[in-house]
C-alpha cells in the first residue's frame, strides 16, 4: 500500500507482512529531511530519496515498512533539520495502522 500527504491523520489497515509506502515531499537541500519519529508495530524495511527534475528541486522521500503483529499502532514521522533538535521540526505526518489477520489494504 502507498500513502502521502493526503492520508496525513488518516488510517490504513494492513495484514501482517504486508508492506506499506509512505511517501512525502522533501526538499534535502533546505536541511529539512523526513525522519521516523516513532513506528511501532512497523519494521522499516529502507527509504530513499527520489530527486526533483531540477537541479537542488525538492523531491520525494520515501519509506518502506513492513506490518508486524496484529494491533493498531500510530506512525509518527517528522520533517526537521536534526541539528536543531525539536526546535527543528517544521512539519509532522501521522497514520492510524491497524494490522489484523486476513485484513485487506
Amino acid at each position: 500500500m502507498i500513502v502521502n500527504e493526503a492520508q496525513a491523520g488518516g488510517e490504513v489497515e494492513l495484514a501482517p507482512g504486508e508492506e506499506l509506502t509512505v511517501r512525502l515531499r522533501e526538499n534535502p537541500g533546505t536541511g529539512y529531511r523526513w525522519a521516523v519519529d516513532s513506528a511501532a508495530g512497523l519494521q522499516l524495511e529502507g527509504e530513499h530519496n527520489e530527486a526533483g527534475a531540477a537541479p537542488g528541486g525538492a523531491g520525494v522521500r520515501e519509506f518502506h515498512f513492513r506490518a508486524g503483529p496484529a494491533g493498531s499502532h500510530e506512525l509518527h514521522l517528522k520533517q526537521w533539520r536534526a541539528w536543531q533538535g525539536e526546535a527543528g521540526v517544521a512539519e509532522r505526518f501521522s497514520l492510524r495502522v491497524r494490522i489484523a489477520a486476513g485484513a485487506v489494504g
